[in-house]
């Protein structure tokens, strides 16, 4: 007597014709597909205006997880999405500006950049434009200029508001910081309001001691583009 749990051989053809319809194929083989692409890509929220004007609150990003596995390193000017090293329950947008071995400098609103054997620091290009400085509203800002800057080849906008230092006489010395071997500089295009390399600070017995650069294994990935809002749907500068 056949066992009743046994299926029958109607059964069996049934079951073997169900998989190998072509509805049924291309389901599967966009299940594999989608598997691979959600390990390769992942979607960010920018969670504040740190980094406009190019990147807004709000705005949806697609970050490209293994750009810097197999297929290349970090370079400057690459926007990176990484695990915050003075919190790691978040994740920052930021720009990289220095490299492991490179000094970095910020004269008032110009940044430099000593590469690693090099004998001076080299300014990065940074062109005033015309156009006015927005709010996440699209109301015009107040005493806030919108630069072109360029590193490396990569050219992106960045904005500075008129700051209390630059209406005083003698304006404060410039800032340095050499990066270490294995970690990165990075900074917000929204100049003054971006809290990034140059504001990091950890409190050890009430006294603040700057922590300015992100560890290379923190690095998530780089952006690639705005996907949401479909109206804003472009590449990354």
């Amino acid at each position: 007597m056949a066992d009743d749990d046994e299926p029958s051989a109607e059964e069996t053809r049934a079951a073997t014709s169900f998989w190998r319809r072509p509805i049924v194929r291309v389901g599967l083989v966009g299940l594999v597909l989608l598997g691979v692409l959600s390990t390769v890509m992942s979607s960010y929220k920018i969670p504040s205006g740190s980094m406009m004007p190019n990147l807004r609150s709000g705005d949806h990003m697609i970050v490209n997880n293994m750009a810097y596995g197999l297929l290349g390193e970090v370079e400057r000017g690459d926007v990176v999405v990484f695990i915050y090293p003075l919190d790691e329950r978040q994740k920052f947008f930021k720009r990289v500006i220095g490299l492991p071995g490179d000094v970095v400098r910020m004269d008032g609103r110009q940044v430099a950049i000593k590469r690693p054997g090099a004998d001076e620091f080299e300014d990065l290009a940074l062109e005033p434009l015309e156009q006015p400085c927005l709010s996440m509203e699209g109301q015009p800002i107040s005493n806030c200029t919108i630069y072109r800057e360029t590193v490396d080849g990569k050219t992106y906008l960045v904005r500075y508001r008129l700051a209390t230092f630059e209406r005083e006489l003698v304006p404060p010395a410039a800032k340095v910081w050499e990066v270490p071997e294995g970690h990165l500089f990075v900074l917000g295009d929204n100049r003054n309001d971006s809290l990034d390399s140059r504001r990091w600070v950890v409190e050890v017995d009430g006294v603040e001691i700057p922590r300015p650069f992100v560890p290379r294994e923190n690095v998530v990935g780089r952006t690639e583009r705005i996907w949401l809002p479909f109206s804003r749907w472009q590449p990354i500068q």
